[in-house]
């Protein structure tokens, strides 16, 4: 009981200071350039080697998956050919960044989409990882890691290989989009403020209380990272409303820095 008090407490400390104490914190730690953003890759694929595990044959999707699979190498069976329960078919699922290059390396996920009872020991084919646009942008191969509960999900880290490089536009039209993480008038205008003093000559505009706009002169222009770098480490005191969390198993009240608490009349 102790311990998931002060596993609570601890958590919900990191919570108040981080979100409700108007401490000076960095443009990069409460903000994100517009058009920066990691994507999500998918796949189909098969895992062997996973000693009578697999998929039974009434899961067909397995079946058809490794006749095609050995079409592609030259040999043409039937499903009656396939016996072995050492085969389960998976979705496998990553994330790549904004910049990924061809020949880096991410982590894949793993998991059984049919009746396999476990992924333990088996080794993930060569299996093509799609963006939502459908192009290939990775290919993920290798011996899985199972959990110690979960063992029909898996992973492989460094799995996949990038294929394609990932190019993020975030200058548009020579206007770079700021989006806030929380939303608030007051904190957009503080950033719009930090940012004139870079470059006075700047034409800063907060279109809501989520997004700045920034129009870049030839000299940003020139060196678009020279001058991210300076504005991502400016510091501003964001203003967040008051705000109490209540832990409801153990009644622990954690309040903002901004509460007031006064007698009832």
């Amino acid at each position: 009981m102790w311990n998931y008090r002060f596993f609570i407490l601890f958590f919900i400390s990191i919570i108040n200071y981080t979100l409700f104490t108007k401490e000076a914190v960095r443009i990069k730690d409460i903000a994100v350039i517009q058009g920066l953003r990691e994507n999500q890759l998918m796949g189909f694929g098969l895992v062997t080697g996973i000693s009578g595990k697999g998929d039974s044959k009434t899961f067909k999707l397995t079946q058809k998956m490794i006749m095609n699979l050995a079409s592609n190498y030259g040999f043409e069976i039937t499903e009656s050919d396939i016996q072995s329960k050492n085969i389960a078919a998976v979705i496998v699922v990553a994330t790549i960044g904004s910049f990924a290059r061809s020949g880096d390396k991410i982590d894949v996920t793993v998991s059984a989409i049919g009746d396999a009872k476990s992924l333990t020991g088996g080794t993930l084919l060569q299996t093509p990882l799609r963006a939502a646009n459908g192009n290939i942008y990775a290919v993920a191969q290798g011996r899985i890691i199972t959990g110690t509960k979960e063992e029909t999900s898996a992973s492989i880290p460094n799995g996949a290989i990038v294929e394609r490089d990932v190019v993020s536009n975030f200058i548009n039209e020579n206007k770079i989009n700021i989006v806030l993480r929380l939303p608030d008038f007051t904190t957009a205008n503080a950033i719009r403020e930090a940012i004139l003093t870079i470059n006075s000559n700047l034409q800063v505009r907060t279109i809501d209380a989520g997004l700045i706009e920034i129009n870049l002169t030839e000299e940003e222009l020139n060196n678009p990272v020279d001058f991210i770098a300076k504005l991502e480490i400016l510091t501003i005191t964001p203003d967040y409303i008051a705000t109490i969390v209540i832990d409801k198993k153990t009644g622990l009240i954690v309040a903002g820095s901004d509460i007031v608490i006064q007698d009832t009349v």
